[in-house]
């Protein structure tokens, strides 16, 4: 399997994302400069390579793994999330009228996710801000049919889901929409804590980290040889954790579509700001639709507000226009909400997510034995990222989760081929 050599270059020359600018820094881990032999070689240092080397480490100490990133660890989607999650499998929603059984499934590996992640960070001692964040499902007047009969569904599966009303929601600060649904049980976190603090896991539990060291190659071979610019790794097992960045992944990436996404993020409004907008009430914010808009408050009171863009076509790994790109952000926050203008913006940032045409990860064994993947999270990844690393390390220290099995055997994810088609999908159906 070969990598385009494009990937090596994603967001090099980016800004770094607020979240990262207010966590805690980590060491700079080197650059890979020669040949190595690992048991364990893991592609891609985000939440779920760093999640997946942590616990192989604690439940295998006798394995060499190393975490190999392309940039600085967690410098992708990781650190440029909203950081929002829950009790909530990627790919529940879509399933939830259709398929009663499906979704009691996800449910229940959703709460078994949500709290692994929590133990994680008790156990590891990690303040990444985690905090309540009931949250609106929102719909304009041509989606909000569907978000009722969703709201009927989340009830059935035992998920309160209060609807709310286009005057109800008139009280949280917006006219936009035709109605809502109030989730609870829902968090938010710091994204760039989460990575700091499964940095300095990872390095404690004896993982090898190699930052700035791109995947440029794989090898068919038995073990596989992953070539790197300045060496190389020789590994029995490959875990490809890469999320949108799927080129080591052979066919199996046709099923990954790239999505973009800007954000932009407010400077710390009043507490009287917060009551007037409705933040304390509901502080995260999710569109239904095609598009995603997503907004959340974080601790110290400053509103991120993210939009998705759209495929990146031609070229995956970077946008055309990010200056045209922020201003269509804030100008369709604005048609949302009327009081974004008087919030001074203090940060921007561009990530890429990867969505799948099942709204489910690619997880499991590519080639059984050899090499094994979890990527694609369509944009819910925060719970699932941890989860499926922990997954994986038990699989490869050969512990036999019930989980594993389950998320293996979901079904097979369909291509997505072809530039107009991929553009297509982006358009008509990534939603939230």
């Amino acid at each position: 399997m070969s990598a385009d050599p494009r990937a090596s270059r994603q967001e090099t020359s980016a800004p770094e994302s607020f979240w990262t600018a207010d966590a805690p820094r980590w060491p700079r881990y080197p650059a890979l400069d020669a040949e190595i032999r690992v048991d364990v070689a893991i592609v891609g240092g985000g939440f779920t390579g760093l999640a997946c080397g942590y616990y192989l480490r604690r439940l295998a100490p006798s394995l060499r793994v190393a975490v190999v990133e392309a940039h600085r660890l967690g410098s992708g989607a990781s650190s440029r999330n909203s950081g929002l999650f829950g009790a909530y499998y990627t790919g529940w929603r879509r399933r939830l009228a259709g398929d009663p059984a499906g979704s009691e499934t996800f449910k229940a590996i959703g709460r078994r996710g949500h709290a692994r992640l929590l133990a994680f960070l008790d156990e590891e001692g990690i303040d990444c801000e985690v905090q309540p964040a009931t949250t609106l499902l929102l719909a304009a007047a041509p989606d909000v049919a569907a978000l009722r009969d969703e709201a009927t569904a989340w009830d059935a599966l035992g998920v309160p889901a209060r609807w709310l009303d286009a005057a109800a929601l008139e009280a949280v600060g917006t006219r936009f929409y035709a109605g809502g649904i109030a989730l609870a049980d829902r968090y938010r976190l710091h994204p760039g804590k989460l990575v700091s603090g499964l940095v300095g896991a990872a390095a404690r539990a004896g993982v090898l980290l190699l930052e700035d060291t791109p995947a440029l190659g794989m090898s068919a071979a038995r073990p596989a040889r992953i070539a790197c610019p300045d060496g190389a790794i020789t590994a029995d097992r490959v875990v490809l954790a890469t999320n949108a960045y799927g080129s080591l992944l052979g066919d199996a990436a046709a099923c990954l579509v790239p999505v973009h996404h800007a954000v932009v993020v407010t400077r710390p409004l009043t507490d009287q700001e917060v009551a007037a907008y409705g933040l304390a009430a509901y502080p995260a914010r999710l569109e239904v639709g095609a598009r995603t808009h997503t907004m959340r408050l974080t601790r110290d009171r400053r509103v991120t507000m993210r939009e998705t863009l759209g495929y990146g076509s031609g070229d995956p790994w970077r946008w055309p226009d990010l200056e045209s790109a922020y201003a269509g952000t804030v100008a369709a926050y604005v048609a949302r909400y009327p009081w974004v203008p008087g919030m001074a913006l203090e940060g921007r940032w561009h990530c890429v997510t990867a969505h799948t045409d099942g709204s489910r990860p690619l997880f499991g064994p590519i080639e059984p034995g050899r090499i094994y993947a979890s990527v694609g999270y369509n944009g819910s990844g925060v719970m699932a990222c941890h989860y499926h690393g922990y997954l994986l390390a038990c699989h490869l220290a050969g512990e036999a989760p019930d989980d594993y099995a389950r998320l293996c055997t979901v079904g097979a994810l369909r291509p997505v081929a072809g530039e107009t088609r991929r553009r297509r999908f982006v358009e008509d159906g990534v939603g939230v």
